[in-house]
């Protein structure tokens, strides 16, 4: 959806968010729609802060794991 703005503290994290009316309007979407929309996009957040520290793995090494464990063909 067009027009969504954000309001940020002095230090500029996001702390509210503004939906534009007339666009929510032109959007032909409902309340629910956008509830539902919003509510997606907070789950997948979360689930981005819940990893940020995990330790990353290089793809190479996943597949060379995954091979000897017979779990992946050559």
């Amino acid at each position: 959806m067009e027009a969504i703005n954000y309001l940020t503290d002095a230090n500029g994290h996001r702390k509210a968010i503004v939906i534009d009316y007339d666009a929510f309007k032109r959007s032909g979407k409902t309340g629910r729609d956008i509830v539902n929309e919003l509510l997606e996009d907070i789950e997948d957040l979360l689930d981005v802060e819940a990893v940020r520290n995990e330790e990353i793995i290089a793809w190479e090494e996943v597949k060379a794991q995954l091979k000897n464990e017979g779990l992946l063909d050559e």
